[in-house]
């Protein structure tokens, strides 16, 4: 087993033991494609620290009892974004839509911008989300930024099928 396989068992287990797993969903998703210094993205291009598809499109799982028996070990490869997983979890979870999401987060640091993915997911319909901002320049990120890497100077968006990077 590598160490994810082993993390993610454990702690299914112990919310097994803890008689949790009833009202658990778990949700692991990675946050960019791997390192091009010693993995492949093959077949697509890329990797981390790069705007093409082996560097921004990743893999992930939802699973436990909330999801339904229809779509366990089913495939879903519609467009999310990590911002979607909030009021997609608390749909799926809560069964609380955006609309009525946004006014108890009125007081949150910044709005809600991700979209509810749950309907989608679970029937394996189409994404809500219809792009994807991947990088912009302002203040707090610029190509001259310490760290940035020269493959990545953004901004990037994917509209549909589409994709500008500059």
């Amino acid at each position: 087993m590598i160490e994810l396989d082993w993390a993610v068992d454990n702690v299914t287990a112990a919310f097994k033991r803890a008689a949790m797993w009833s009202n658990t969903l778990v949700v692991v998703v990675s946050d960019n494609g791997g390192p091009l210094d010693h993995t492949t993205n093959f077949p697509l291009r890329g990797g981390k620290h790069t705007f093409w598809e082996g560097g921004i499109r990743v893999v992930g799982f939802v699973s436990g009892p909330v999801v339904p028996l229809s779509r366990r070990g089913a495939t879903y490869d519609g467009m999310l974004h990590s911002s979607d997983w909030l009021p997609t979890i608390v749909s799926g979870v809560a069964g609380i839509s955006s609309d009525e999401l946004r006014p108890l987060l009125r007081n949150a640091p910044t709005p809600l911008d991700g979209v509810d993915a749950w309907n989608a997911i679970v029937s394996g319909g189409p994404s809500p989300r219809t792009e994807v901002v991947t990088q912009v320049a302002n203040g707090y990120w610029n190509a001259s930024s310490p760290g940035a890497s020269t493959s990545a100077a953004g901004p990037c968006i994917r509209v549909g099928e589409m994709k500008l990077i500059i």
